[in-house]
């Protein structure tokens, strides 16, 4: 009887413990969808789940097959072509997003597409 307790015990100390790292990368996204805004590093995030950088790292290429800055890159331009989409203007979107200049949502933008910021906003077309 005691034999199967901690057997359950143990059982139930593993289970936990994969479903963690499965649940993981959700944990991750949502962290990134509440902070997208803040400009967050991987580093932050990571400390804010309570684990290390390598560690998410390891973890969140082992279950979505892109990394971190990946996927926080990703969030970051969606977030940004929608405020560009909106009637504010492109210094107010820059302190929204949490770019240090104007220059850095600039080439922040040009790298995530095929389009620069002033092609943009003369045809409101993004190429990706």
């Amino acid at each position: 009887d005691i034999c199967l307790t901690f057997f359950q015990r143990l059982l139930g100390m593993v289970w936990n413990n994969e479903e963690g790292e499965q649940g993981l990368a959700a944990r991750f996204q949502n962290a990134v969808d509440e902070n997208v805004l803040a400009n967050p590093t991987i580093e932050r995030l990571a400390k804010e789940l309570g684990i290390s950088r390598e560690h998410l790292q390891r973890e969140y290429i082992k279950q979505t097959g892109k990394t971190p800055a990946k996927y926080l890159a990703e969030k970051r331009f969606e977030k940004l072509c929608f405020l560009l989409t909106t009637h504010k203007n492109l210094s107010e979107i820059v302190e929204i997003m949490n770019f240090s200049s104007f220059s850095s949502m600039s080439a922040f933008f040009s790298k995530h597409s095929k389009t620069t910021l002033k092609q943009f906003q003369t045809n409101r077309i993004i190429l990706i």
